[in-house]
This record gives C-alpha cells, sequence and structure tokens, in this order.
C-alpha cells in the first residue's frame, strides 16, 4: 500500500532534452544563426568556440551531430551553419523535450 505522501515523478529534464548542456545549447544555437530573445542573427561561433562545442557535444555522447557539424564545417568553413540546417540545429538547441519538433498527422 502506498503512503498518501507518495509522488509520482516524471522524466527527468536531461532526459527529454536533446542537449544537457546549456554551453553546448547556446554554442548549437549561435552556430545555427539564431538569437533567442533579441533581434537578429547571431555571428555565429569562432574556431575556438567551434572547438569548444564539438568537444562539448562529443562529452555528451553527441559523436553523431559532432560529425555532421564539422563535415559542415570542412565543406564551407564557414562560422555559421548552412541555411538548410540553421532551423534544424536551432531546434536542437532547445530547452524542451525534444519530442515536441516532430508532430504526427493523424487521419490524414
Amino acid at each position: 500500500e502506498r503512503s498518501s505522501n507518495y509522488m509520482v515523478q516524471g522524466s527527468k529534464h536531461s532526459d527529454r532534452v536533446f542537449l544537457t548542456s546549456e554551453k553546448a545549447r547556446r554554442l548549437l544555437l549561435q552556430y545555427s544563426g539564431s538569437r533567442r530573445g533579441t533581434k537578429g542573427k547571431s555571428k555565429g561561433v569562432s574556431q575556438e568556440e567551434m572547438s569548444t562545442l564539438l568537444g562539448l557535444l562529443e562529452g555528451e555522447g553527441r559523436e553523431d551531430l559532432a560529425s555532421v557539424i564539422s563535415r559542415l564545417r570542412q565543406e564551407d568553413g564557414g562560422h555559421l551553419a548552412p541555411a538548410g540546417y540553421s532551423a534544424f540545429f536551432a531546434e536542437l538547441a532547445r530547452n524542451t523535450p525534444v519530442c515536441g519538433m516532430f508532430q504526427m498527422a493523424v487521419g490524414s
């Protein structure tokens, strides 16, 4: 029998977000070209910030994303993500559950 003080716990924040590191999320957002809460676009990331981002991603077990970003940097060498990746990276950088990115169409 459960006591009346028993509380059901939901999932941990770190289990719901794609990136647990706030710094990794901030740097990925910066690389995406987006700037939340401010107007305008990000100027991108410096070489040092990119190295930090890649290290943080690998430390979180996100070698998959680190590999994609490294390839993109080799191809264009820019400080900003290519336009086709920008919105996707900005979504991955959110501090909200990653499942919110995907919506299912029911009955279509």
